[in-house]
């Protein structure tokens, strides 16, 4: 099976607590950006981070969201 990569406009917003995930938020990048500061505000010394979301689509056109 072959896969074709899109980048999407979309972020994913995470707040990481060691290697565990305690939050997770999808956006465009504005809002992602405004979830994230107010994440490194409430959460001070947690881990925040805000990555791109990359869509992975098959030749059936199906496609899942995977961050990198």
């Amino acid at each position: 099976m072959s896969y074709a990569r899109e980048d999407a406009q979309d972020r994913l917003v995470r707040v990481w607590f060691g290697h565990n995930v305690i939050a997770s938020y999808r956006a465009e990048p504005g809002l992602a950006a405004r979830y994230a500061a107010a994440m490194e505000r409430r959460f001070t010394g947690l881990a925040v981070t805000n990555e791109p979301l990359t869509v992975v689509r098959d030749e059936t056109g199906n496609h899942s969201s995977k961050d990198s």
